[in-house]
């Protein structure tokens, strides 16, 4: 749904980043969202203290070193080398020292730890191996190999490594920040946060620490507490732009997408050319259907970083709101080549496949997408909502049920819910549920408008007019309540009134070519012409969708009313244009022709009707009316011969 790449989203989207260092070499950044780990594993200070640095060194070195022994030169030489973060040199001279002492379980760990940074993880793994056999008591190497491993993905043998070290060393707070990462990649927040705690508590504390502990609290939904953590960070003399981006995207999260965009900005404006932000931005800019601004911001990260994946899955995110099936498609293809086993690309191409009403393919996408993360709640509505859609309400029930279990208080859930009950005419079951999302939030306009929506159903149209009317006060410009209180009225017989909020929803939102014919063109993007799905119009809304369909038969159905006859055929021509066996429209158009004395035209269409609903009386006599009227029209015409 709409929300996937939210969480919608989800669902993928900077900035936190996860700090973890040694002394002053040892920090590594994840993106939330993205599993992409960024090393770079030094401490950057600022240009004057680096001078500063140095000339200490130096003067600590010149009383160090006073004999020119090869082994005192290598060491001279590594130090030299670390203190300029010349990793290439580091292996040179701690190979030159190996030589000579074999058995140095610390220049070992050195060199490790340098190729490292080179990536060169083989070599790395070799030398700790090496290390923990020479020292199995010691916690250094146990943790540098934890943090390979991690670097590697392997975050159970990690874990198993991390454990060793803090086992061995209670107050290593870096092996707690790894295992952390190792936790956080792993989906175990919980366990994440507790050895972020854990680091924090040891110290020394520092700003990416709290930086990945307000990620660790967002992804937990503490959003309170991740705040806290940000304020923290910010405490510190280190650079605020990590911090910005990191609560901009927990206001990202959180929905407060003009206060992301805020935070996002002052990223940008302290380091313009940082992809993860512009990204996270183009998402923000996509949540309030600004796509062109999020394509700007999109094109920007992808001329910085050319060969990232994760634009492909965004942009056509942002072209599926944009309703550009063709390229929507074409961009959410492309990021499955990369990652076939990426989850919200995988759901953003089931949305689009439901947009297209091809719902076979979009239960294959989200049953994929649910086999990968079992307990996504956003897979979970999406797959009730195509089994609602497909009239298979039992498996529809079933899955929501499972997502309210992961998110008992999601409101758009349980007005999924509310409309399944409805669809299985269990109409006190959808009240409980649209009563509980008002309560939930009571300024939610869609709530009220479905629960207006559903009295309408019962009858009970002043409860409907009371919900429908606090649904305007909060949104006046809510299409879907105009459209139902429009229809709430055509029941009381307040045509005029309903006529004037038929006009004005469809003033605001009126129907275009992207709801009929987009992208046809295309046969990947082949739409499926046989309907319109039946159920709560907020439903609708939830996927981007309007029953436009719905709309022209209530708005003619109004104009049959005020005997405004060729008004009411037109809307009827347009309703039938979009499903050709809308069975209400059929009858309708039938009557209205009837009406202007079109026989042939109404006998057709009522044949239509009846081969549709065979048993239904109205329509019976309406047939029998129009045949009687041809029989009179023939016996005129003989007797005039």
């Amino acid at each position: 749904m709409k929300s996937f790449l939210k969480k919608k989203v989800k669902k993928d989207t900077v900035n936190n980043s996860f700090n973890i260092s040694t002394k002053t070499r040892g920090s590594a950044f994840w993106t939330c969202g993205l599993s992409n780990v960024i090393c770079s594993n030094r401490t950057i200070l600022k240009e004057k203290e680096k001078e500063k640095e140095k000339v200490k060194f130096f003067f600590k070195l010149k009383r160090k070193f006073q004999r020119p022994k090869a082994i005192c030169l290598a060491k001279f030489k590594i130090f030299k080398a670390q203190l300029f973060e010349n990793d290439e040199q580091i292996i040179v001279w701690c190979t030159k020292l190996l030589d000579d002492c074999p058995n140095s379980y610390n220049t070992i760990c050195d060199r490790a730890e340098s190729y490292r940074e080179l990536k060169n993880y083989e070599n790395s793994v070799n030398d700790l191996d090496n290390a923990i056999s020479l020292k199995p008591y010691k916690a250094r190497a146990w943790c540098l190999r934890g943090m390979i491993k991690s670097l590697q993905k392997s975050y159970v043998e990690a874990i198993s490594d991390l454990d060793k070290a803090i086992e061995i060393d209670p107050k290593s707070s870096l092996s707690y920040k790894w295992r952390a990462f190792c936790y956080y990649m792993m989906k175990c927040f919980e366990d994440a946060l507790l050895d972020l705690n854990m680091a924090i508590k040891i110290g020394p504390a520092d700003a990416f620490t709290y930086i990945n502990r307000a990620d660790v609290n967002r992804e937990l939904r503490m959003y309170d507490n991740s705040k806290e953590d940000i304020e923290m960070a910010f405490k510190f003399k280190t650079d605020k732009a990590l911090a910005y981006g990191t609560r901009g995207v927990i206001h990202l999260d959180n929905g407060r997408y003009q206060n992301a965009i805020h935070d996002l900005n002052k990223t940008l404006e302290l380091q313009p050319n940082n992809a993860i932000a512009l990204r996270n931005r183009s998402g923000a800019y996509r949540m309030l259907m600004f796509p062109d601004e999020a394509l700007e911001d999109l094109e920007k990260a992808c001329l910085l970083e050319p060969n990232s994946d994760y634009q492909h899955g965004l942009r056509g995110a942002i072209y599926l709101d944009m309703r550009r099936w063709s390229e929507a498609m074409k961009s959410l293809n492309k990021a499955l080549e990369y990652h076939p086993t990426k989850v919200s690309p995988i759901g953003n191409r089931a949305e689009l496949y439901v947009k297209l009403r091809r719902y076979d393919e979009a239960l294959i996408d989200v049953t994929r997408a649910l086999e990968l993360e079992p307990k996504n709640a956003i897979a979970l509505q999406q797959i009730s909502d195509i089994y609602r859609r497909l009239r298979k309400y039992n498996e529809a029930l079933n899955f929501v049920n499972k997502a309210l279990t992961i998110e008992p208080l999601n409101v758009n859930t349980l007005l999924l819910r509310a409309d399944i009950h409805n669809l299985m005419k269990r109409p006190q079951d959808a009240l409980l549920d649209l009563d509980k999302a008002i309560k939930l939030a009571p300024r939610n306009s869609y709530a009220y408008c479905s629960r207006g929506e559903l009295y309408c159903k019962l009858h009970r149209y002043d409860d409907a007019l009371t919900d429908l009317n606090q649904a305007l006060k909060i949104k006046a410009t809510n299409v879907y309540v105009l459209e139902n209180r429009g229809n709430v009225y055509r029941k009381l017989g307040r045509f005029n009134e309903a006529l004037a909020d038929f006009d004005k929803s469809l003033e605001l939102e009126p129907l275009n070519s992207s709801y009929i014919d987009s992208d046809d063109h295309d046969p990947d993007v082949k739409r499926n012409h046989n309907g319109y799905d039946e159920g709560l119009s907020v439903t609708q809304q939830m996927q981007g969708e309007r029953n436009f369909v719905s709309v022209f038969s209530k708005r003619g159905g109004t104009y049959l009313k005020l005997h405004k006859y060729e008004a009411a055929l037109k809307d009827f021509n347009r309703a039938l244009e979009l499903q050709n066996e809308h069975y209400y429209s059929l009858k309708k158009r039938a009557y209205t022709y009837w009406k202007l004395n079109k026989l042939d035209s109404a006998l057709n269409d009522i044949n239509k009707f009846l081969e549709l609903k065979p048993n239904y009386s109205s329509g019976i006599r309406l047939r029998d009316n129009i045949l009687r009227d041809i029989d009179e029209r023939l016996s005129t015409r003989i007797s005039i011969l």
